[in-house]
């Protein structure tokens, strides 16, 4: 006899819903490789699935999630109904300002909406399963350090979605130039600029509040006092914040070795600096009247003076030159082999001389000196050479020159 197990072909209908009732549409339904979309009142029907046991019906949709996500009819034998609703979930958290709740702020989700209460506590119901769903809050006067949140995937309900936000806050004062209002002084805090008017006032508005928050002037050709302002907090709107203005001048001059600018040499004083320019020329700008202490910065064998304290008046003042030390050259005997070290300015060419043979006896040098070589210091301002030759001579001077 010939034995045969027939497979039943049945039929699994049903309805896929979101927010208790509402059929979704487009949603592809799956089961034992059958397929089919619901219509647009959220209805579908797979027809001929292979019965057995196991059989998976799975919904999937882009805009949504199951959880689970699927049924398992065990077994299939004949036509079912198999519906489908999309979890409805509840998000809640808190909206603070300076630590404290914010009431009235509204918060949303993919539809759903509602407003914190007095502590700043909220809860949205209802809010649909699926990917990438966004929690937003919003409320006028505040920004947030984060006005949403997103959720890849959402299948569960979510607490401690918490927001913190800084109030929207106003900063004026003025700004005065000899007891007299200062027109087009721009002033900045945390990414908000305005100018000054006629009067010196200004108003910066919608500067996000907080801690540490600096107000600064700035005006090409002026200096201010203080040059900043430090709100330490900032929870409302404040006035009264004032700068008073001095004419800026400058300092200059040069830094020189012979006649020869030098450059690349840092000049400070206080904390404004400069570097030299190739020809050696330098200036400090945007400094108010008083006296100041203007320092090269060491390098290779040093400046003369090693620091100038100047008093700077009510014009620029220009001329306050500074000298390199002349070469520095040293000998280190080692096995009676002469070892010469020059010390200059740095990356820059030096001669070494020599005398010819010189008699113990007569120690007087005219017209006796030979150059020996020529070479560039390094970045130091060192350079070193080997007197291979010593045994050579009796006795012989050695001395370090610019070019």
């Amino acid at each position: 006899d010939n034995n045969f197990i027939a497979t039943p072909l049945c039929n699994i209908s049903g309805r896929v819903t979101v927010n208790t009732n509402n059929g979704l549409g487009a949603v592809l339904v799956t089961a034992a490789g059958i397929s089919a979309y619901t219509d647009s009142r959220g209805y579908y029907t797979l027809t001929n699935v292979p019965g057995g046991s196991n059989v998976v019906v799975t919904p999937t949709t882009n805009t949504y999630a199951f959880n689970p996500t699927g049924t398992t009819i065990s077994p299939l034998i004949t036509n079912c109904t198999v519906n489908f609703a999309v979890p409805l979930l509840t998000l809640s958290g808190r909206v603070t300002a300076f630590g404290s709740g914010l009431a009235a702020v509204t918060v949303s989700s993919r539809g759903v909406t509602n407003r914190t209460d007095a502590n700043g506590n909220y809860t949205l119901p209802n809010v649909p399963a699926g990917p990438n769903v966004v929690v937003t809050a919003s409320t006028n006067g505040y920004f947030f350090d984060a006005a949403s949140t997103n959720f890849s995937l959402l299948i569960s309900n979510q607490s401690g979605v918490n927001f913190t936000c800084w109030p929207l806050c106003k900063i004026s004062g003025n700004v005065t130039l000899s007891s007299t209002g200062l027109a087009g002084v721009t002033l900045t805090a945390k990414g908000v600029m305005t100018n000054t008017v006629a009067s010196g006032n200004y108003t910066l508005n919608n500067v996000v509040g907080g801690s540490n928050v600096l107000v600064t002037p700035t005006l090409t050709g002026y200096v201010f006092s203080p040059p900043s302002i430090n709100l330490p907090l900032v929870a409302a709107n404040m006035s009264n914040i004032l700068f008073a203005a001095t004419k800026a001048y400058s300092i200059s001059g040069r830094v020189l070795e012979g006649t020869n600018g030098v450059g690349n040499v840092l000049i400070q004083s206080g904390t404004v600096s400069n570097l030299t320019g190739l020809d050696g020329s330098y200036t400090l700008s945007s400094l108010a009247p008083n006296s100041y202490p203007i320092t090269p910065v060491p390098v290779g064998a040093g400046f003369s003076p090693a620091t100038t304290n100047v008093t700077l008046g009510n014009s620029n003042l220009a001329g306050i030159n500074f000298l390199a030390n002349p070469p520095r050259l040293k000998i280190i005997s080692s096995n009676q082999v002469p070892w010469l070290s020059l010390q200059a300015m740095p990356s820059r060419t030096y001669r070494i001389l020599a005398t010819t043979n010189l008699s113990l006896t007569n120690f007087t040098v005219t017209n006796a000196w030979a150059n020996l070589l020529t070479n560039r210091t390094d970045t130091n301002g060192v350079f070193f050479w080997v007197e291979t030759n010593a045994p050579a001579y009796r006795g012989r001077l050695y001395r370090g020159l610019v070019p």
